[in-house]
């Protein structure tokens, strides 16, 4: 027999199959868009007028909106009338982009062009920032928000300004959320309940932070992930000290992929020192994107049940999927993100369901606009007959206000997440908002934008989804390093994120540093020659290491080289331009394979860093590679021209000797 759960807003029975529970699915979606549709009109962003006719115009006009987002993203470093002027022209001019009638209505009733001209673009393009965060001030922030509880709408703080660059912006961070908790804290605990910080289990914080790590620490390198995440535990103790007085909820954001790493570490060692080991309540973001996202996940479940510590985990999809895609492919690395939204639906899905089966250990926390994803996580809760109120689903101040309503009227708990801090400075926040949420492939732009219908946006993922395949992953950057006869890769640089690869290089010193000292000969026709002048190659970071001895060349040792050269030279100038690349190649094959002997070495003798020591060994696995290919190019004789009755080519062939000075500057 079936159980029922009643809501505010009707029942539903519990589902018992997969094919139940997608019907389930399918009868979430409907009754989450039947109360969409009572909102008139639905429209994807909280502001209405000029603001966000111009933003509905941007997810319509794909060029309008690359336009526009680059010249928000420029504004900041304008100081000038003039220069705001001329970028508007350049970016958004007649000739370079075209407005739809409602957004030229709306600029003419703005004041015309006068609205993006002068001075006061900095504070037009505020109001449209304001869309999505709160400002700077305490009393407006206090007042938005208690503007939200009161609607029962709970709310997450994050102090914009992740990236720092420098130590004194880190400690500046730090410092902006003990004043902004301390300005919070006392106020928000005089405010009634918030129905959405009330669960089956007991009341939540009303006080929700959200803390990226990278505004912690300007020297993230990750080849010392440990000295990062000892910077960090720094700054970041004073805050849950106060967290702890305040009985506030203390979250870790994930970023990009380059930092997911030392966030969960850092999650895992802090929450697990004595004075943080049972407060302050704490939770962290999962992207559910990322193909590794799932043994992440496992890991906290693990990791939780270990600690015997209830964590909160907030799922989302991801906001850095181009980022991630670029960098992977410009670095020739795997690429971390499915290639295919679909892909990225299926895995939230499949996560949301790991995720509510374990409810003994998890709070679950839903970070989506996606009507069919919340469907799903609904069907499911109620069939592992789970209280929705345990539930929790999180969407971004200032969108989808359509969303957040039907949710509220289903008696679910919702809570927004609240950028505050000084406007300009939080653009790449606005943009990055923006890009992800107006994407063609997102289902904010299918609902609002192109119209898509209910069938369409209630389609299970994983139907449409193609298949992920390693392929999808691109280049691997443990691949042979051979080329082929027509093309020419770069090398990859190493990715020190994998924490192999840093324990390559650990012990690539370790075997090069108990072999220092040695004496290294000339080399001569294939042969050692030792001369009595050898000059020291001393590491310049400790002038008493000597790294080895080289001897040192004179004319007679000059004469013979030369010798030794013209007797090869008729030989090697015979030799097919096929087989002399091959030569080459066979260098940068085994200069591949020992790249982390070769990085060690340079870390010693030129006291370079490793990425720097890295970058260098590439370079040279680049040259042998490049030359490879150019040399079988000239190899190839090309018809100069057409005559009857002749054959006119041109041909590369070997003259003889000649003297190469490599760069002072490259080891």
């Amino acid at each position: 027999m079936s159980t029922v759960h009643t809501t505010p807003a009707g029942t539903l029975s519990t589902p018992s199959s997969p094919a139940d529970i997608e019907a389930a699915t399918r009868q979430w979606g409907e009754k989450i868009f039947a109360l969409m549709d009572a909102a008139e009109p639905p429209s994807l962003f909280s502001r209405k007028g000029f603001y966000g006719t111009m933003m509905d115009w941007a997810m319509r006009d794909e060029h309008f909106k690359t336009q526009l987002f680059r010249f928000v993203d420029v504004l900041p470093t304008l100081t000038s009338s003039s220069e705001i002027a001329r970028h508007l022209d350049e970016y958004l001019g007649p000739d370079q982009v075209e407005l739809s009638p409602a957004l030229r209505l709306g600029l003419k009733a703005a004041g015309g062009a006068s609205w993006l001209l002068g001075a006061g673009v900095k504070s037009q393009v505020t109001g449209m920032a304001r869309q999505f965060m709160l400002g700077n001030e305490p009393k407006e922030i206090l007042a938005t928000l208690r503007s939200l509880s009161e609607q029962n709408v709970a709310f997450t703080v994050d102090v914009l300004g992740e990236a720092v660059v420098s130590e004194v912006e880190a400690d500046r961070y730090a410092q902006r959320y003990l004043d902004l908790m301390d300005a919070l804290g006392n106020e928000i605990a005089q405010w009634p309940v918030c129905q959405s910080n009330l669960t089956a289990r007991g009341p939540l914080p009303t006080l929700n932070l959200s803390v990226k790590v990278s505004a912690l620490y300007s020297q993230i390198h990750p080849t010392d992930p440990d000295t990062a995440i000892s910077k960090i535990s720094a700054r970041l103790r004073p805050i849950l000290r106060r967290a702890k007085q305040l009985s506030a909820f203390v979250n870790l954001d994930m970023e990009s992929y380059a930092l997911k790493e030392l966030t969960l570490r850092l999650f895992q060692t802090i929450f697990a020192e004595e004075e943080f080991a049972t407060s302050p309540a704490c939770g962290l973001a999962l992207q559910a994107y990322l193909r590794d996202c799932e043994q992440d996940l496992r890991r906290i479940i693990s990791w939780s049940r270990q600690q015997r510590r209830r964590v909160t985990v907030r799922l989302v999809k991801g906001a850095y999927w181009d980022y991630e895609t670029i960098i992977a492919q410009q670095r020739r690395w795997p690429v971390p993100v499915f290639l295919h939204k679909a892909q990225s639906d299926a895995n939230f899905e499949k996560l949301s369901l790991l995720l509510l089966e374990n409810d003994s250990v998890l709070d679950a926390a839903f970070g989506t606009h996606n009507v069919r994803s919340i469907a799903h996580v609904l069907a499911h809760a109620d069939h592992l007959a789970l209280d929705r109120r345990n539930l929790e689903f999180q969407m971004l101040y200032g969108m989808a206000d359509p969303i957040k309503a039907a949710v509220r009227q289903l008696g679910l708990r919702l809570r927004e997440y609240c950028p505050v801090g000084e406007l300009l400075p939080g653009i790449a926040y606005f943009v990055r908002r923006l890009l992800e949420n107006t994407s063609n492939e997102g289902f904010l732009a299918s609902k609002f934008a192109k119209g898509s219908s209910r069938e369409e946006l209630l389609q299970s993922p994983a139907s449409v989804a193609p298949a992920v395949s390693p392929n999808d992953m691109s280049v691997t950057a443990d691949a042979p390093s051979r080329q082929s006869s027509s093309t020419f890769q770069n090398e990859p640089h190493t990715d020190f994120t994998i924490p192999g690869e840093r324990e390559k290089i650990r012990a690539a010193l370790k075997q090069v540093r108990a072999g220092l000292g040695r004496r290294y000969p000339l080399v001569i026709n294939n042969k050692p020659v030792s001369t009595a002048d050898w000059s020291p190659s001393l590491n310049p970071a400790n002038q008493k290491e000597v790294v080895g001895y080289a001897a040192q060349a004179g004319v007679k040792e000059a004469e013979l080289a030369l010798a030794a050269a013209r007797a090869a030279q008729p030989s090697w100038g015979r030799t097919p331009p096929n087989e002399r690349a091959l030569v080459l190649e066979k260098v940068a094959f085994l200069m591949h394979r020992d790249k982390a002997d070769l990085c060690a070495l340079e870390v010693l003798e030129a006291s370079k860093n490793w990425t720097e020591a890295d970058a260098d060994v590439a370079e040279a696995i680049d040259f042998c590679n490049f030359y490879a290919t150019v040399m079988r190019d000239l190899g190839r004789p090309q018809r100069t021209q057409r005559v009857a009755g002749e054959s006119n080519v041109q041909e590369w062939r070997a003259r003889g000797l000649g003297v190469i000075i490599a760069p002072w500057n490259f080891p």
